[in-house]
C-alpha cells in the first residue's frame, strides 16, 4: 500500500506543481524544477519514508545491482530490518520510475523542437556553442585532476555526469547515469549540487549580472 501511494505522489505531484506555475505568475518565476526539489527535500528528510540503516547503505554501494533475494537474504540473517526493506524498496521504485520518465522525456523533447529553423541557428551561435562546449570538458578535466585521489569515489562518472548536464540538460544528466551506471545516491548528490550552484548563479544573472557583463561585452542588438 505504501508504494502505491508513493507512485501516486510521483506522478501528480509533477501535475499538481505544472498547474500552480501556469495559474500563478509568482510560483512560476520561482519554476517548476525548483518546487519539485524543495517538494522532494520537504518529504525526504521529515521523517515520511523511511531510510536505510548504515549497513544496507555500504552494502549497496559495494553491490549497485542488488537483487530483492539479496535483501531478503540480509534480513533473514539480522543483518538489516524490515524498515530497511521498505527503504530499499522505495529505492527500486524511483530508479524505475526514473529510467521510464528517461524514455518519455527525450523523445517528447524532440517532438517540440522546430528542426526548420536549425538553419538560423548558425553562424555566432555555433560558435558560442563550440566555445561553451570546449569550456565545459576543459574546466571539468581540470577538477577531476584537482579532486582525483582526494577518496571521492567514481569521480570519473561524476565528471561525464557534469559534462551531460551541462551540454544537455537534466535528460542528458539522466541518460548517462543509466549508461555509466551511476549509484543513485550519486546521481541525486550531483544533480543537487549543481541546482544549489545553478540557483545561485540564476539569482546572480537576475540581479546584478548583466550590468556586470555590459562592463566588457557588448551589448545584444535589437531590431
Amino acid at each position: 500500500m505504501e508504494l502505491v501511494l508513493l507512485v501516486i505522489f510521483y506522478l501528480f505531484t509533477p501535475l499538481i506543481i505544472l498547474h500552480l506555475c501556469h495559474r500563478f505568475p509568482f510560483v512560476n518565476k520561482l519554476g517548476a524544477v525548483i518546487i519539485a526539489y524543495l517538494v522532494g527535500l520537504l518529504v525526504g528528510n521529515i521523517g515520511l519514508l523511511p531510510s536505510m540503516g548504515q549497513f544496507l547503505n555500504d552494502f549497496l554501494l559495494n553491490n549497485p545491482k542488488a537483487t530483492g533475494d539479496d535483501i531478503n537474504l540480509l534480513l533473514s540473517n539480522g543483518l538489516i530490518s524490515e524498515s530497511d526493506v521498505t527503504a530499499f524498496s522505495i529505492y527500486k521504485l524511483r530508479d524505475l520510475l526514473m529510467s521510464i520518465t528517461i524514455l518519455l522525456a527525450i523523445p517528447l523533447m524532440l517532438f517540440s523542437a522546430n528542426v526548420k529553423q536549425w538553419k538560423n541557428l548558425a553562424g555566432k551561435t555555433l560558435t558560442s556553442l563550440v566555445i561553451g562546449l570546449f569550456s565545459v570538458v576543459l574546466v571539468v578535466i581540470i577538477g577531476f585532476f584537482i579532486f582525483n585521489n582526494q577518496g571521492m569515489k567514481d569521480l570519473w562518472k561524476i565528471s561525464g555526469l557534469l559534462i551531460g548536464v551541462y551540454t544537455g540538460g537534466t535528460p542528458n544528466l539522466a541518460s548517462l547515469k543509466m549508461m555509466l551506471d551511476v549509484d543513485a545516491n550519486t546521481y541525486i548528490l550531483t544533480h543537487t549540487y549543481d541546482l544549489v550552484v545553478g540557483v545561485v548563479y540564476l539569482a546572480f544573472l537576475m540581479t546584478i549580472g548583466q550590468r556586470f557583463f555590459h562592463k566588457f561585452l557588448p551589448k545584444f542588438p535589437v531590431d
